[in-house]
């Protein structure tokens, strides 16, 4: 017994000592490798509230995205150097670590008119530029447009090439290029961009954003996630099976019940008179983070992998967020809030809605505490979708009779 408990005493002894071993050189690795943060650390009292300091890993990959648009007129031309895989750790009255996959994800312009406009970075991290030809020369992507520079809670994302033809668009697109780019070159890109830099409106910043920035979630928020359906003819061959899936009632526009598997192998099933099959339309889910890599495009490629060529949408429309639906607060004992569905074929069709964190005055969930709780139907047309109950989202399919079906999540959709 006496032996059992010495051992015992000498294992933590050993211990210890191999702790505070561990702690001192994990201390010098540190201080060897984090040098500005300790300087920052001392020279700040501790309070870390240097304008900027940069941290940057060995790691890194860069190049130039530029893409070019015009409203009105006015030129709108963003031209910034992307970082792939690298930590950017900025102390500006508080500290911001950033680790990101590539940043910036999104970039903003004010425009003259007081309006804004967004752009979402495409993510050519794997060598990807347009002079070697790994980037297609119709490269197309993503933009959001904003009414109000000072309100970018909520803007209106062109996912086709139908937004830009639409009577309601406000830009044009002109290209989009992928060009090689250094170290050097994304440190003289941040420290020109943040020379003459103002904020304006919601755009706090010359470098744009990663959503990793400290305070990004607080009330408002800028858009970041995009929402919409696409249309699709179903075709004629599944059309007898659709149409046993519909509700006694026959409405005009329904889901089933919620079990997806059935009606995902029946449009599975699906093939036109040419032979395509209707199945690469289905599952939409694989292109929520499509839009990073560009858009596809009708006789063309438009993005940088094919697997998303394969999935050109056809016609696409704005799934309008409750936040936005309900124009002013809906007194309580509402018992359900929209989502409206915007098929205007001649206004809509190309468009996504983009937002949903809409000002504190006109988010339901600020006003109803029961909103959680309460369906929220998607309305077509201003007609109500007839299919099961459900408390939040939107169902997967959405059927016009056996004609069409609304399918959520078309390229562009979701978050950068």
């Amino acid at each position: 017994m006496p032996g059992r408990s010495n051992g015992k005493k000498g294992g933590g002894a050993r211990w210890q000592k191999g702790a505070i071993l561990l702690l001192l050189v994990a201390g010098l690795v540190f201080v060897f490798r984090e040098p500005l943060a300790v300087l920052a650390f001392v020279l700040t009292g501790g309070s870390m509230s240097m304008t900027e300091a940069v941290d940057n890993r060995p790691l890194g990959y860069f190049y130039r995205f530029t893409a070019r648009y015009s409203h009105k007129g006015e030129p709108l031309v963003f031209d910034y150097v992307v970082a792939c895989n690298i930590r950017i750790t900025s102390y500006r009255g508080g500290d911001r670590s950033d680790d990101s996959t590539y940043a910036p994800k999104v970039m903003m312009l004010p425009t003259k008119s007081g309006s804004a406009v967004m752009v979402r970075t495409i993510a050519a991290c794997n060598g990807q530029t347009t002079e070697n030809g790994r980037v297609p020369a119709d490269l197309f992507p993503m933009a959001i447009w904003f009414d109000d520079v000072n309100d970018m809670t909520f803007g209106w994302g062109y996912a086709t090439w139908d937004a830009y033809e639409s009577e309601l668009s406000q830009l044009e697109f002109h290209e989009a290029r992928i060009s090689p780019a250094t170290r050097a070159d994304w440190e003289a890109w941040r420290e020109a961009s943040a020379k003459d830099f103002e904020p304006v409106g919601m755009i706090k910043t010359p470098w744009g954003l990663t959503y990793n920035e400290p305070g990004y979630g607080r009330t408002p928020v800028l858009a970041r996630s995009c929402f919409g359906y696409s249309r699709l003819e179903i075709p004629d061959n599944i059309r007898a099976s659709i149409q046993e899936l519909r509700p006694a009632s026959q409405p005009r526009f329904w889901y089933p019940v919620p079990d997806k598997s059935r009606e995902t192998d029946i449009l599975k099933r699906g093939q036109y008179p040419s032979g395509k099959e209707f199945k690469k339309h289905v599952t939409s889910g694989t292109l929520l983070y499509a839009g990073a890599y560009g858009l596809p495009r009708w006789g063309g490629n438009g993005t940088l992998y094919s697997w998303i060529e394969d999935k050109v949408p056809h016609d696409v429309f704005p799934l309008m967020p409750t936040s936005r639906s309900v124009t002013t607060p809906v007194d309580p004992r509402a018992e359900i809030y929209p989502h409206n569905l915007l098929n205007d074929e001649h206004k809509n069709k190309g468009f996504v809605a983009c937002g949903g964190g809409a000002l504190i005055d006109r988010a339901p969930h600020r006003f109803d505490p029961e909103f959680a709780r309460k369906p929220k139907p998607v309305f077509v047309e201003g007609i109500r979708t007839v299919g099961p109950h459900r408390t939040w989202g939107a169902p997967a399919f959405i059927f016009d009779r056996d004609k069409y079906v609304y399918i959520i999540g078309p390229a562009g959709t979701g978050a950068p």
